[in-house]
């Protein structure tokens, strides 16, 4: 079960046409699923540094339930990847509520893995 956020990214059409005129998808299969890979492995790891909140006893509050809950999937035949935790709550932990602070993790997760993403692209491409 999906938490119904989504991130997505411009220039995926431009991206398209490029990728249609590439013999050879498999490189650019890899690079996705690498990257995709390491958007989760980031993402849980971020879950760890942020979710170590202690309560007022001293008791630590953080489960690891949603970090346990990170998933990930190949979609659009191997040139996507969806990475998502299915916790019900996450988007209130990773957005804020007017209640509670944000603390994000998957955001500064895609953030570090984004220009990793785009280099193995670029490679896969042959560096266009």
């Amino acid at each position: 079960m999906s938490s119904g956020m989504k991130i997505s990214f411009s220039g995926i059409n431009e991206a398209k046409v490029i990728l249609k005129n590439v013999a050879d998808l498999g490189p650019v299969k890899q690079a996705v699923t690498a990257s995709g890979n390491e958007l989760e492995e980031v993402t849980i790891r971020n879950m760890g540094q942020t979710y170590r909140k202690t309560d007022k006893s001293g008791r630590r509050i953080s489960t690891g339930a949603t970090a346990r809950s990170v998933t990930s999937k190949s979609t659009n035949n191997g040139l996507a990847v969806e990475v998502y935790p299915t916790t019900e709550y996450f988007p209130y932990v990773e957005l804020g509520t007017r209640f509670m602070a944000s603390e994000p993790t998957l955001k500064p997760a895609l953030d570090t893995v984004y220009p990793h993403f785009l280099s193995r692209i670029q490679k896969a491409l042959g560096g266009r």
